[in-house]
């Protein structure tokens, strides 16, 4: 857990979080005199409502080897509760249909 600026953030989903963000981070490395890029999608868990800023401060907390963060994917907290809800749901209702 990262608290920074009054926000907290996290790899993990913790009680207060209020947005979570599936980020992008870009690594770059060289590997026998070439350059290797791989993208690593990791879902982070925050306090912090703005994206522009958690992108900002995933970057400048990451290894060196990180040469860009990008958010793909933005989601209130209540946006996964209801998502969640629905999957709960569809597999209920799958489970039912095999009975």
């Amino acid at each position: 857990m990262l608290d920074y600026k009054n926000h907290r953030y996290s790899r993990e989903s913790f009680p207060e979080y209020k947005f979570r963000a599936v980020a992008e981070f870009v690594i770059t490395e060289v590997k026998d005199h070439e350059v290797v890029t791989k993208k690593i999608r990791v879902d982070i868990y925050t306090t912090n409502p703005l994206q522009d800023e958690v992108s900002e401060v995933l970057f400048d907390h990451s290894a060196e080897k990180v040469t860009g963060v990008d958010i793909i994917h933005w989601a209130t907290k209540e946006q996964d509760d209801a998502a969640s809800a629905l999957i709960d749901e569809w597999l209920k209702e799958t489970e039912d249909e095999r009975n």
